[in-house]
């Protein structure tokens, strides 16, 4: 074969790629990421509970991806953000929480009641020390959710105000987003994980049951038993908030100002109607209510789905 052929042969193997691209992970990936975030939520509602010595309530909002640089634009400024260094894994992650709910922690822990603020200013030296300890300990939740997966030792870096100083990685990679809503008394806001893709990515197959095959055409081999308990593990764990509907009304808001107590508020249902139990705001059971004691109960009758 001649020289000139063999160049015709290599041009053909030659495949254009883009460095600039962002790589993205599939939709199923992204997914199965839900149970380390659920699980991250719980520690959350936990530690504050125990924390604020008041009752916060959690839940994933969502859980997607994006380029980083898409990432920081979204943030407002001013807001608290915590840069934690998260080994044996290489690199940083990033921790966001909405100034509303900041200010309602610190004013909790300093022997306030919580009330609904909406200050924009900076954090004073005092309410930085007391900002970097609650940081500090939401970090130790990141252990506790990836404790069936790897053993993580995170520690907070430093406290950031204004994103554009958080680098975390480059502008273009992808990162994995959680978005975990926070309900502390009357105040609610936001709360956001932010994972680099490159440095979690090694760790997806641990709990999807996928693997690198080596077999031809690309078959997947079989999810292995240890990776099934590893699993079952991490969703057993899991706290699931369950909700029965009694009935649903309407109101104009002028009378639901002058409502006062003793006042009753007439449903759309019937006392014997068959009711509906969601889990996570979705429909799984029917159900009848009744009491156990002196507590409201609800016995399941069927199964939705």
């Amino acid at each position: 074969m001649s020289t000139t052929a063999k160049d015709k042969d290599l041009t053909k193997e030659i495949v254009e790629y883009d460095f600039r691209k962002t790589k993205d992970v599939s939709h199923d990936k992204v997914a199965s990421l839900q149970i380390i975030f659920d699980a991250f939520s719980q520690k959350v509602a936990s530690f504050l509970s125990a924390k604020l010595s008041a009752t916060v309530q959690t839940r994933v909002l969502s859980v997607t991806q994006s380029p980083y640089a898409d990432f920081v634009k979204t943030i407002q400024v001013p807001t608290l953000i915590g840069i934690i260094d998260i080994n044996p894994l290489k690199g940083l992650t990033l921790i966001e929480i909405s100034p509303n709910l900041i200010f309602n922690f610190i004013d909790r822990l300093l022997g306030g009641k919580g009330e609904i603020v909406s200050l924009t200013r900076g954090l004073t030296d005092i309410e930085l020390e007391v900002v970097e300890n609650i940081v500090t300990d939401l970090a130790k939740g990141l252990k506790a959710a990836w404790a069936n997966v790897i053993e993580l030792n995170p520690v907070l870096k430093k406290i950031e105000s204004n994103p554009q100083f958080a680098q975390i990685t480059s502008p273009k990679e992808t990162v994995i987003i959680g978005t975990i809503e926070v309900k502390a008394g009357e105040t609610t806001g936001n709360m956001t994980l932010c994972l680099p893709l490159l440095m979690i990515e090694p760790l997806i197959s641990k709990f999807t049951g996928e693997r690198e095959s080596s077999l031809p055409g690309g078959a997947e081999q079989p999810v292995s038993s240890e990776d099934i308990i590893k699993m079952r593990k991490v969703v057993e764990n899991i706290i699931i908030p369950l909700v029965v509907e009694l009935g649903r009304t309407e109101v104009t808001m002028r009378d639901m100002l002058e409502l006062k107590e003793g006042d009753v508020v007439r449903l759309n249902g019937k006392v014997d109607d068959v009711l509906i139990m969601y889990a996570e705001g979705i429909p799984k059971f029917r159900c009848r209510p009744g009491v156990v004691g002196i507590r409201m109960a609800a016995q399941i009758t069927q199964r939705i789905g």
